[in-house]
This record gives C-alpha cells, sequence and structure tokens, in this order.
C-alpha cells in the first residue's frame, strides 16, 4: 500500500464499505469510516485524495442528511467527493451536488463499471487542475524573483558610487562608466528573467547601444 494515494469511504453498511473498497483497492490506499465522526476525524489527519460518501448514512434519520454534511465538509478541505445512494428519490443528486458539493453521484443499483468510469473523470479533474495551477505557481515565483533582483539594482549602484566617490574623487568617466554598469544590469535581469534573447544578441544590443553612446 506504500505510495498509493489514499481514498476514504464512507458509508453505515459494511457489505457496501466491502465492495467500494474492492473498487478503489487496486490504485489507491482506502481508509474506511461507518459515520460521520469518524469520517472527519480522518479528513482532519490524512492527506485524503478522493472519497466515496453515501448520501444518507443513516435510514433512519433521514432528515440529517449526515453523509451530505460529509461530503460538504470535504469540499471544504479541497477533498472531491462522489455521492453514493440506494434512494431512488429525486432529490438525490440535486442535494449531493448543492448541499454535499460533490463532483458526481453513482446509485448503487448501477454497473461497478459506471462506478468506475466516474472515478476515472474525477482523477482527470484532479490532474487537469494540478496542470493549471503549476504554471501560476511558477508565474508566481519568476515575477517575485524579478522583483528581488530590480531591488538589489540599487543597492548595488549605491556601492558602487559610493567606491567610486572614494576611490576616484571628481572622476567623471567613472561616473559614465557606473551608468553603463547600470544600463547593462538592466538589461541582464530583463533578458534573463524573460529567457527571449540569448546571449549572443544581448552582445549585439550592448555593441549597438555602446555605438549610439558613441
Amino acid at each position: 500500500m506504500a505510495g498509493k494515494p489514499i481514498a476514504l469511504v464512507v458509508d453505515d453498511d459494511r457489505e457496501w464499505l466491502t465492495i467500494l473498497e474492492e473498487v478503489l483497492g487496486s490504485r489507491y490506499q482506502v481508509i474506511k469510516a461507518k459515520n460521520p465522526s469518524e469520517a472527519d476525524k480522518i479528513i482532519g489527519r490524512e492527506k485524503i485524495e478522493i472519497a466515496l460518501v453515501d448520501i444518507r448514512l443513516d435510514e433512519e434519520k433521514v432528515n440529517q442528511e449526515t453523509g451530505l454534511s460529509v461530503m460538504f465538509n470535504l469540499n471544504e478541505a479541497g477533498i472531491p467527493s462522489i455521492g453514493v445512494t440506494s434512494n431512488s428519490y429525486g432529490n438525490a443528486v440535486r442535494d449531493a451536488f448543492v448541499k454535499g458539493r460533490a463532483k458526481d453521484v453513482w446509485f448503487k443499483d448501477e454497473q461497478i463499471v459506471d462506478l468506475n468510469e466516474k472515478i476515472k473523470k474525477l482523477e482527470t479533474m484532479i490532474k487537469n487542475d494540478e496542470n493549471s495551477a503549476s504554471p501560476s505557481s511558477s508565474a508566481v515565483a519568476n515575477l517575485l524573483s524579478f522583483i528581488g533582483s530590480l531591488l538589489l539594482v540599487p543597492v548595488v549602484i549605491s556601492i558602487l558610487f559610493i567606491m567610486i566617490a572614494i576611490l576616484l574623487p571628481n572622476n567623471y568617466l567613472a561616473v559614465i562608466g557606473a551608468s553603463t554598469g547600470l544600463v547593462v544590469v538592466v538589461y541582464l535581469v530583463i533578458a534573463l528573467f524573460y529567457k527571449r534573447i540569448t546571449g549572443r544578441q544581448f552582445t549585439q544590443l550592448l555593441i549597438s547601444f555602446m555605438k549610439k553612446k558613441n
């Protein structure tokens, strides 16, 4: 089981707990819960990938809708779930989506292959979400790196001018050289950040700039 992602199965029927565990067992480490309190403890303790939750966990207390509350708590924790039910009442799907925030619903009188298809769709959705989030995180990291590099520019310039003032007082050529160095640093940082020009192109750009100065 080591290395497998974790799936949570919540059902008050032991037979269905076993069936759902068998469906997920080949790809997941399955953790089972028979009631909301057990499920909530697992949600807070484990890193769960997906969950299968019986919409009505206690048929004698239908109005409590305990399965829906479990699915809602899973959604709040960022864990996608599929509602599972043996009931054929008309509001089952609506309640699972609206009140439980489930991603899909599977009726127990349907074929297991249909449940497998729904699980695969959920897995695809999770992967797509992860892939779409990665470039965003990378862009933020690159932006922060770029800003940090730019913030270093005035520090370097200040140190450079202080050194020039101490070593070469009243030397205007040195000041011009320092200004040229500033331009080079700025162009270099921008070029490295965007990665849109090669080193050769950067050199050509610098030569062109120097010719204009002369």
